[in-house]
């Protein structure tokens, strides 16, 4: 596979780059690629913390064709193995690997080219190394390397903690062997780093960190209640008709809403969650990854391993769990290194379903605590006023220095409210109610709500009550929110949180520290005609039961055939509204379609025969 013409022990660059062009066809290094394969090449530990598109793989795939022995790469899916053993493969590189999905005669050819040392890369999940058959055999290779891929995932504080992860360091011990230890991620903050490398137990780890800024990405908040998010998705897609991107949703229930009404409004898309069978699994992936399907909507089961670099744009349409997510799902976008953009549509619901499912879940009380908090991180994120980009290296441990021009509140003009007066009343009543309750009922006794609740407490006699009796629950909740982000308050971590004050509210309490409330400044009036543009069939497609969508979906295909043989534009035979019309009235002859919404004479005589047809038959199936 290589062979050593240096003095030395290890290659010079030049030998690498020979090896890099050989087999990967690339004439030169990426940022910090060589230094990292330099480490590893000495046997050295290294730690390498790469955003995706980075060139992570290829900084533990051309030093084991270097090394004398196997390396051995732990990573989580098993789909994500195959590709990268196929890709390798296909550059005559002998990788392969042992999962769950190949049979006991596939596996066995595996285990046949490694006693003939045939092998320079073997993947393999976390779980495959605590099976003692593996161990006793695998002992008896000379292994070269250990790469750990998504190391994150040894951490409990990290956003995928799994326990398998935590047996890697146990299972190297067991070989026996000098072997060097690589690990990978593409998010860790400070934290999750020392946890890794303590977890690991890397010895003297060489640490890269690459920076995790990607300028290509052009990165957009939006917050809007349900109908305004499908607005301004609709509006969005629009303008990448045609490009290829993913819509995360936060569920596999939202997923397959969303998709279905995303297909009727003609747009080419896929969906994927773990809901589904594997083999329509993998049709709509390979659908997407080979240009047939534009748009994929999907939970965040799908992404991980996809290596596709013309992904032109990432939306959440709701609020991810962690900024880690978040930071993974959109670095999906422009791994070409041309520009992308970046859509985060999320409301006050997204926020509290994902505490939800936080708090429902079967773990530990010290993971829930810790998801919260990530959520924190997040929530935090959706509501800041500044540099997005700064915001998120500054969680990841970076200092991006200056503005970063690319994201919405760095290209947009912002007013400046003072609301110290409000924050004052708000500060006061919640001290005033032992720092007690939630927003809500705080909200409530600030607007001066007699209820039940609040006489038999004695919060109505309280000096705050009632001093925001002018403002509406909106007003007033959303003026808490903002003390929250400008960390004034905070909420604890229970169950049903209540609010906190902070250090800096005596300031404003006692300092008479101003407090301002900065805004976006939008032209509501332009914000307002742009959704009024949304083309009338995306308008209407809410009136629709999901059980006409189908049918809907079938009247526009049979409207476009007839546009095209007639040599007009679809609108021209029936409006939108009329097919929705349709829908709804279901006529079964021609008297029935004649009550449709914009049936005429005209348009009776030439299509009521196929609308009718078409309409029984897809009843009647």
């Amino acid at each position: 596979m290589y062979k050593n013409t240096s003095t030395s022990n290890q290659p010079s660059k030049e030998e690498l780059l020979s090896l890099l062009k050989k087999h990967f066809s690339y004439t030169s290094f990426r940022k910090g690629q060589f230094e990292l394969m330099s480490e590893i090449l000495a046997q050295r530990d290294v730690l390498a913390l790469m955003p995706t598109s980075a060139g992570k793989s290829l900084c533990f795939q051309l030093p084991a064709l270097a090394l004398d022995g196997l390396t051995l790469v732990i990573t989580l899916l098993n789909s994500l193995m195959q590709d990268q053993v196929f890709e390798l493969q296909s550059k005559n590189i002998p990788a392969f690997c042992i999962n769950s999905t190949q049979d006991l005669s596939q596996n066995e050819e595996v285990f046949k080219e490694l006693r003939k040392a045939r092998v320079k890369l073997l993947y393999v999940s976390p779980e495959r190394l605590q099976n003692e058959a593996f161990l006793n055999f695998i002992k008896k290779q000379k292994i070269a390397q250990i790469a750990v891929d998504e190391a994150h995932c040894i951490s409990a504080w990290g956003q995928d903690f799994r326990p398998s992860y935590l047996q890697i360091a146990d299972f190297i011990e067991k070989l026996g062997q000098k072997v060097v230890v690589s690990a990978f991620t593409a998010t860790a903050t400070p934290l999750v780093r020392e946890d890794i490398i303590s977890a690991l137990r890397l010895k003297n780890p060489f640490i890269l960190s690459s920076g995790f800024h990607r300028e290509n990405l052009y990165l957009e908040l939006f917050k809007g209640s349900l109908k305004q998010k499908f607005a301004k998705l609709f509006t969005f897609l629009q303008d990448f008709k045609g490009q290829s991107g993913i819509v995360y949703c936060m569920t596999r229930k939202i997923t397959d809403e969303l998709h279905k009404r995303l297909y009727i409004e003609g747009f080419e898309c896929e969906k994927y969650h773990a809901g589904m069978e594997a083999d329509e699994r993998l049709k709509a992936q390979e659908s997407f990854m080979q240009g047939k399907t534009s748009i994929m909507v999907a939970t965040n089961a799908f992404g991980m391993g996809i290596n596709k670099k013309d992904i032109r744009f990432i939306v959440h349409f709701n609020l991810p769990k962690n900024l880690e997510h978040y930071y993974q799902e959109i670095g999906r976008a422009g791994r070409d290194g041309l520009k992308s953009s970046c859509l985060l549509l999320f409301n006050e619901g997204d926020i509290m379903m994902n505490k939800k499912l936080i708090c429902t879940d079967d773990k530990a009380e010290k993971l829930i605590q810790n998801e919260l908090k990530l959520l924190e991180a997040m929530q935090g994120f959706a509501f800041h006023k500044e540099c997005l980009k700064a915001y998120i290296l500054a969680y990841f441990g970076e200092d991006l220095g200056r503005n970063c021009d690319c994201c919405i509140n760095c290209k947009s003009e912002f007013e400046l409210q003072d609301i110290s007066i409000e924050a004052q009343k708000i500060l006061s009543c919640i001290i005033r109610m032992n720092e007690g309750f939630g927003i809500s009922f705080v909200s409530e006794i600030l607007r001066g709500i007699s209820s039940q609740r609040a006489v038999n407490l004695g919060f109505d006699k309280l000096s705050t009550f009632a001093l925001m009796k002018e403002k509406s629950k909106a007003e007033v909740d959303t003026l808490i929110k903002e003390l929250l982000t400008l960390k004034l308050l905070e909420q604890s971590k229970d169950k049903y949180p209540v609010l906190k004050t902070l250090p800096k509210a005596k300031k404003v309490l006692f300092n008479n520290e101003k407090v301002f409330l900065k805004t976006r400044l939008e032209d509501k009036e332009h914000m307002l005609e742009k959704e009024s543009k949304i083309p009338k069939s995306k308008a209407h497609s809410f009136e629709l039961e999901s059980k006409d969508e189908a049918l809907f979906l079938e009247l526009k295909k049979l409207r476009l055939k007839l546009a095209q043989h007639e040599n007009k534009k679809a609108f021209m035979i029936f409006s939108d509204k009329s097919l929705i019309s349709m829908c709804k009235l279901k006529p079964q002859n021609e008297l029935e379609f004649k009550a449709v919404f914009g049936v005429g004479e005209e348009k009776f005589k030439n299509y009521a025969k196929d609308f009718l047809s078409l309409i029984s038959k897809v009843e009647h199936e």
